[in-house]
């Protein structure tokens, strides 16, 4: 084998599972206009996406590439822009944090980003919340940060 997608192919005949979305491109338009597509088609599947991996697709190209400590040379990781709504602060309240860290926290109207409701928003410190003016009954802007996995929380912009 000499290809990756030979390599998806026969995972797939072997029993893996394999995404069936997986593309070939030797067009860079094509595949720069693919992952436009895909971050709104993202929304159609079952299942939660941040981005895409782009891959060599020849494996000596791939062995020629190699990779650093933390990650290969022939893949990288193309991440959608984070999905944003606006809503209402219906109140501020302060957390205290296991090491007594005073984190101030917005209780929002709840939201569905990234396949969350988000009803909770870290304002980070008095002076964010001083320099965005953020009041109760304030409309707000809310976005997902550090990905799909991390809880109920979102961050007021």
């Amino acid at each position: 084998m000499s290809e990756h997608v030979a390599v998806l192919n026969f995972l797939k005949e072997a029993g893996f599972k394999v995404n069936s979305e997986y593309r070939v491109f030797s067009d860079l338009d094509k595949l720069i206009n693919h992952c436009y597509r895909w971050q709104t088609e993202r929304f159609n599947l079952n299942y939660t996406i941040d981005g895409l991996v782009l891959k060599v697709n020849s494996l000596p190209l791939q062995e020629r590439l190699g990779a650093t400590v933390k990650s290969p040379r022939w893949a990288i990781a193309y991440k959608f822009p984070p999905e944003q709504a606006v809503t209402r602060v219906k109140n501020i309240f302060v957390r205290v944090g296991r090491t007594g860290v005073l984190t101030p926290t917005a209780e929002l109207n709840p939201v569905r980003l990234a396949g969350t409701t988000v009803s909770k928003a870290t304002l980070h410190n008095e002076d964010f919340i001083k320099e965005k003016d953020i009041r109760v009954g304030d409309l707000v802007l809310v976005q997902k940060s550090g990905g799909y996995n991390s809880g109920n929380t979102g961050r007021a912009a």
